[in-house]
């Protein structure tokens, strides 16, 4: 998908700072975990699929987001090692909710 990703960057203004692309591909994570929340915090009913369509979207949104995000900050040359870490930081974090819409998809 580098194709895509090569062209999503030139879609950003330069004074787009990496990490904020890194902090909204995050917000999109936490976004469609709290979506399927709204519908069932019990694991237990069926969701609606419009909450998995709102999922899939946030999810390929984030992972484009992510994978653009160090591309951005060597286009500006403002790549650091706490960008860095803040970017591994938010990935791990959003794995949690990943596993949990896992969950709640499967209802387990």
């Amino acid at each position: 998908m580098n194709y895509y990703w090569e062209w999503c960057v030139k879609l950003v203004p330069m004074w787009v700072a990496p990490n904020l692309l890194t902090f909204i591909g995050w917000c999109l994570v936490i976004a469609s975990y709290a979506n399927m929340l709204r519908y069932d915090y019990t694991f237990t009913k069926e969701l609606p699929s419009s909450a998995f369509f709102f999922a899939s979207a946030c999810i390929f949104a984030y992972s484009t987001l992510d994978a653009i995000d160090g591309k951005q900050a060597r286009r500006t040359k403002s790549s650091s090692p706490l960008g860095q870490l803040f970017d591994h930081g938010c990935d791990s974090f959003s794995l949690a909710f990943f596993i949990l819409a896992i969950c709640q998809a499967t209802r387990i």
